[in-house]
């Protein structure tokens, strides 16, 4: 019984392929019939691309890139990890409802319409790189819309995540202002006693109806009013210096920025020879299909036909 199983699954196999065979061979002499469909298709295809990239109008886009910052421990160098450094946190509160809706009301576009033309990548010069892994470069690009739209667009979202993730830093800045106000303050005062006790102490020396004894000992408290005072000068002068590299260090390495604003760009079509080859394709397939259904079509119109009446 196996031997004849066997033998009869060979058969069917033999039928399928003479069938395929068959069915392949009438397809080939169906388009081989009407060969004009598939130039006339390759054609209009052809046609329709061509024209289709010349009534296209070229839209324009917006790129700005954004640095994102590296923050450091308070009063230190060493660098901490928060939202400026989760690039992919950043990328993708460019795209948060919030976010989208302040943009889109400072640029008057639909925030719907914005959401789905916002892009950003991330750049770095070596992933390897310590450095580059800390304060990479965000691209933020907005496309298909006209250019004023999309400049403004891409500014308003620079401004808005230099903002977001420069929260800690401003933070700090806000602090170390508030110091460098009180040295200012407190050194001017500094400056005001020094001025004071000299002016007092020339008075004294130049007195001479003050005894002998008791000028030395006003001019020896004058010495030392002045000696305490000029220490608290140089400590507040060297503190505020301190103060300052640390505002510089903040501003120019730890606050995110805005490295490139953004500029128009017109989006680059395809080329025509580009379109004209696909719409060729495109034709050519659609006029071998049309080749092949044309004989089936026809009988079916044929048999619905009513015959004519005697």
């Amino acid at each position: 019984m196996r031997p004849q199983g066997e033998s009869r699954a060979a058969r069917s196999a033999v039928e399928l392929d003479a069938e395929e065979e068959i069915d392949l061979g009438r397809y080939w002499r169906a388009i081989l019939a009407r060969w004009w469909l598939l130039v006339l298709g390759l054609i209009v295809g052809a046609a329709v691309g061509l024209l289709a990239t010349t009534g296209q109008s070229r839209s324009y886009g917006a790129r700005t890139l954004v640095y994102l910052g590296q923050p450091f421990a308070p009063g230190g160098t060493t660098p901490i990890q928060n939202l400026q450094t989760r690039i992919g946190i950043v990328g993708q509160f460019a795209l948060t409802r919030r976010t989208v809706n302040e943009v889109a009301q400072e640029a008057g576009i639909r925030p719907a319409v914005l959401r789905a033309r916002i892009s950003t990548k991330t750049l770095a010069a070596s992933s390897r790189a310590r450095a580059d892994q800390l304060t990479p470069l965000l691209e933020i690009r907005v496309r298909d819309l006209p250019p004023r739209k999309a400049v403004d667009a891409a500014d308003a979202l620079a401004r808005v995540i230099v903002d977001e993730v420069s929260a800690y830093v401003d933070v700090k800045l806000s602090t170390y202002q508030a110091r460098l106000d009180r040295n200012k303050r407190e050194l001017k005062k500094v400056n005001e006693r020094l001025e004071f006790a000299v002016k007092e102490q020339a008075e004294i020396l130049k007195d001479r109806s003050i005894p002998v004894v008791e000028r030395l000992i006003f001019v020896a408290n004058f010495n030392n009013v002045l000696t305490f005072n000029e220490q608290r000068r140089s400590s507040l002068e060297t503190s505020e210096l301190g103060l300052r590299d640390l505002v510089a260090l903040a501003r120019g390495v730890e606050r995110a920025a805005i490295v490139e604003p953004a500029i128009a760009e017109r989006s680059s079509p395809p080329s025509r020879r580009s379109a004209g080859a696909i719409g060729a394709a495109i034709g050519l397939i659609l006029g071998a299909l049309a080749a092949i259904a044309w004989a089936p079509l026809e009988r079916r119109f044929r048999r619905s036909r009513p015959a004519p009446s005697a």
